[in-house]
């Protein structure tokens, strides 16, 4: 992880890497049916809950935090996340 925080091109390459997925979810809802800007925003929230997670995810990493501590936090952020997209952010 430390390589990859350290590194611009890395950290370009893995930001792409979230912008192709998040397309690609963009795609898969369209298909599903969603207009464009529907499908554009909504694959734009859960990714951001993705990179909320992977960030949070290096941070412990690079802190040393103890895996079940890690577990623990990722699961609730995940948790609050997509319970908020569900429901409409409040």
């Amino acid at each position: 992880m430390r390589t990859i925080e350290n590194s611009p091109a890395l950290k370009a390459r893995a930001r792409l890497l979230f912008e192709d997925s998040e397309a690609q979810l963009a795609s898969a809802l369209r298909d599903s049916g969603l207009d464009d800007e529907p499908a554009r925003v909504t694959a734009a929230l859960i990714s951001s809950v993705y990179q909320l997670l992977a960030r949070e995810l290096s941070t412990r990493l690079l802190a040393g935090d103890k895996p079940a501590a890690t577990r623990k936090a990722l699961r609730a952020l995940a948790t609050v996340g997509f319970r908020q997209l569900r429901q409409g952010i409040r």
